[in-house]
């Protein structure tokens, strides 16, 4: 860092500002005449070469026309009368000109606001000594949150430089004005146990003169460290968040609301990221969740968005969940945790199109196994896509045999694509997609067992009950014993079954338009493809979860070709051609019932609706010659 001697005027450099005590100046800038860097170097220039020292500095024509020399020079004066050499001053300490000076000073700015010996915070639209300051533009400056809260020892002055007080003695006055803790203010508790909404409130209503600033200057609020970028533009404040992320469990991050002048701009949904400060406005009382429970789960950049892992909860529109942020607002009331409301046109989770914080009761907090969440950081053009109109192949599943139900477990590849809840892959805008899905088929067979021999009754049993006293009675002879016919005596037995499918969906080009194929295999029937005796091949029934996010291609790429080499196999038929109702058709003579598949012939574009039956055994077993049972609903 480089400071100014309050006595010579000289700017020297020093490496490490623990190694130096110094004061520094907080103030807001001049719109014209505050002193630069290049202006201390002609003033010392002439100070070598005329001998002047502070006393005499006013004198020098040159730098009394600029107008923030005369704050500059009351500076080095206060810094001397408490005993101290160096001040370090903005406006002057800094080459500018020098993008990798500039951007290493703002990086430290925090750190070395923290580390000098005191602070004076010269309010210069202020004319008494009482800190009504809530029309003194210094509370309204973006850079002066960091300044006002990094030191430990600050003390205000008004314009005439005569003393105000210091920040530990107005705590409470300064906690009215800012919004700021107390305890923050006089450090008897770290920055670090206040949750990120709160302290992106803060800066809420106030302004700086580049955009880009509303971001580096919260930089030392946050702990974190970025490039300055300046012509960026809100950008920079979305990259500020992004690494926040990057070292952070704090969902209050998103606890954001949309402000009306921003949010009437995007016909789409928003992303989980703010675009402005100002969009925390209302986060002032938002506090951690403190219990055992809280969110401490990975959060990761990735190209497809801001990676979690968190259970959600399914609310009340399509395509709609609700997500916990893990956080309350502080009050008497009781406790209400706040959560958002997220959408999933396609495989990324975007903000409701006017968000807003959702406020759920403990009993209906999202339980459950967390699932894996990719959150688009901003809207885009995906994001325009309703998520009815969304683009698809949607699974419905239900059973016209009350012995038979589909189970409601199902497992998908490549689940980044996959939506669980509502049995639907996203397939955007891909001219070619192959996936599938793991179902299981519960049956429930009511046999007669013919009787055990431990179960038959001994020789002497019959079927006329014998009394004590005919047993006891000379010259009786005892009854003639009556065999139990066997049926009577058979023991209903229940076999209960779990069948497992697989469902392979071929989407395919087909002229102007795309055709869904269908596949439809048990473990037996995948095994007469041959695709086990390839290496390298994932068997989908029992290694499903070797599978990743996007699948595996080549194991996918055999399952779909499979169906292709084999369209006569008596466990699976296939009609092709534009238009036509792609179907399949399992039966198996071991099991009361088949299960047949069929994409519906009135939805196809934009999206595929596959309909998957149980159905009694028919009469007709060929392959075109599907049941014509009613479609049943999922029991």
């Amino acid at each position: 860092m480089r400071l100014l001697n309050a006595k010579t005027f000289k700017l020297e450099s020093f490496h490490d500002s623990l190694k130096v005590r110094y004061a520094i100046l907080s103030h807001t800038w001049e719109e014209e005449g505050e002193v630069t860097f290049d202006d201390m170097n002609d003033l010392l220039n002439d100070t070598i070469q005329y001998g002047v020292v502070l006393g005499d500095i006013k004198d020098l024509a040159a730098a009394s026309t600029k107008q923030g020399f005369a704050k500059i020079t009351a500076a080095c004066q206060k810094t001397i009368e408490y005993g101290l050499e160096y001040i370090w001053i903005d406006t002057c300490c800094i080459n500018k000109s020098s993008s990798a000076e500039l951007a290493e000073a703002i990086n430290s700015m925090f750190q070395w606001y923290k580390d000098a010996e005191i602070c004076f915070a010269f309010i210069s639209d202020l004319s008494n000594t009482d800190l009504d300051a809530r029309l003194c533009r210094w509370f309204t400056r973006g850079w002066t949150l960091q300044e006002l809260i990094a030191p430990s020892n600050l003390v205000f002055f008004n314009k005439d430089w005569k003393y105000i007080g210091t920040k530990v003695k107005l705590r409470h006055v300064v906690e009215v004005i800012t919004g700021i803790d107390r305890r923050i203010l006089v450090g008897s508790e770290p920055l670090s146990s206040v949750s990120l909404a709160k302290r992106m409130s803060w800066a809420a209503t106030r302004e700086t003169t580049r955009v880009e600033d509303k971001a580096y200057c919260l930089l030392g609020i946050f702990n974190v460290n970025m490039t300055m970028i300046y012509g960026e533009g809100p950008k920079a404040f979305i990259r500020l968040q992004e690494e926040i992320l990057r070292k952070t469990t704090d969902l209050s991050l998103f606890a954001w609301k949309a402000l009306d002048n921003l949010d009437s701009r995007s016909s789409g949904y928003r992303g989980i990221l703010a675009q402005s400060p100002a969009e925390f406005l209302t986060c002032g009382d938002i506090i951690l969740n403190d219990d055992q429970f809280r969110f401490r789960g990975e959060i990761s950049l990735t190209n497809r968005g801001v990676k979690i892992e968190t259970p959600v909860a399914r609310s009340a529109g399509i395509r709609e969940y609700v997500m916990d942020l893990h956080c309350y607002r502080a009050g008497s009331g009781p406790r209400e945790r706040l959560a958002i409301t997220l959408v999933r046109p396609l495989d990324v989770y975007y903000r409701h199109p006017h968000p807003t914080l959702t406020p759920i009761e403990s009993r209906r907090v999202p339980q459950g196994l967390p699932r894996t969440l990719f959150l688009a950081p901003t809207g885009g053009e995906e994001s325009r896509v309703a998520p009815n109109n969304a683009r698809g192949i949607h699974f419905r599943f239900g059973s016209s045999v009350k012995s038979a139900r589909v189970s409601s477990r199902f497992r998908a590849a490549p689940a980044a694509f996959w939506d669980d809840d509502d049995l639907f892959f996203s397939v955007e805008t891909f001219s070619e997609f192959a996936c599938f899905v793991q179902f299981s088929v519960r049956s429930r067979v009511v046999q007669q067992q013919p009787p055990s021999p431990l179960a038959l009754p001994p020789p002497a049993q019959c079927s006329t009950p014998t009394t004590t006293s005919q047993a006891n009675t000379p010259g009786l002879l005892p009854p003639t014993p009556v065999p139990v016919p066997a049926a009577e005596m058979a023991v209903p037995t229940v076999t209960k079954e779990e069948t497992s499918f697989i469902l392979v969906c071929d989407l395919a080009p087909s002229g102007s338009t795309s055709e869904l194929l269908l596949s439809l295999y048990v473990p037996r029937s995948l095994e007469r493809t041959g695709v086990y005796e390839v290496d390298g091949f994932i068997d989908p029934f029992s290694n499903i979860d070797e599978y990743g996010p996007l699948g595996d291609k080549f194991s996918i790429g055999l399952l779909r070709a499979a169906s292709k080499r084999h369209p006569a196999d008596n466990n699976r038929g296939i009609n092709r051609g534009p238009f036509a109702r792609m179907q399949v058709f399992h039966s198996d003579p071991r099991h009361d019932f088949v299960v047949a598949a069929r994409v519906d012939a009135r939805t196809y574009v934009p999206s595929f609706v596959v309909d998957v039956n149980v159905m009694a055994p028919p009469n007709d077993r060929l392959l075109g010659g599907l049941p014509t049972e009613p479609f049943a609903p999922l029991l």
